[in-house]
């Protein structure tokens, strides 16, 4: 599986992960990012503009849009729409499938940009007091039933507390 970031063109079995922020209204983003004044399919038929809102916010809620459940042109709109936006996160190459919109919940979504906002090169911190962490041990609080020991990684002041207890 290929990760594609940003928007990738022509590429039909692309998945897009899309986060649109609760407090956008959805039919002002399909005016505004859109092309056309009015939806067509490939018949002539009129789209309503109230279907591609639904579509809209379906992906708000988090929820995903597979490009099989609507029309060719459906798809195309609200992909265009949200990438002009800038609401596309990343994209992931799904092969020979054609591809889908999956919405992020902008909440969840924020909860996993604080996540790739930690450092991971920290060190550990004791559980019990903050300190340095020590190697991991086993530990004599957290085990119940002897041979199938529990570990913590208490600072060297507190391990030896945790050794006089074994």
């Amino acid at each position: 599986m290929k990760i594609k970031y940003g928007f990738v063109t022509n590429s039909s079995s692309t998945s897009y992960i899309v986060v649109i922020p609760k407090s956008i209204d959805s039919e002002n983003l399909l005016r505004r990012f859109s092309d056309e004044e009015e939806f067509y399919d490939e018949e002539g038929e009129e789209i309503s503009i109230e279907s591609l809102v639904s579509h809209i916010e379906t992906l708000k809620s988090g929820r995903m849009i597979f490009g099989d459940d609507l029309s060719y042109e459906e798809y195309e709109i609200c992909r265009d729409v949200v990438e002009k936006a800038g609401l596309v996160f990343t994209g992931v190459d799904c092969g020979s499938d054609r591809g889908s919109l999956i919405g992020v919940d902008e909440d969840h979504f924020n909860v996993f940009a604080e996540g790739l906002k930690r450092d991971f090169n920290e060190k550990e911190v004791c559980p019990s007091c903050g300190g340095e962490a020590a190697e991991s041990h086993p530990c004599p609080y957290r085990t119940e039933i002897k041979g199938d020991e529990k570990y913590c990684t208490c600072c060297e002041e507190c391990t030896t507390s945790c050794q006089e207890d074994i």
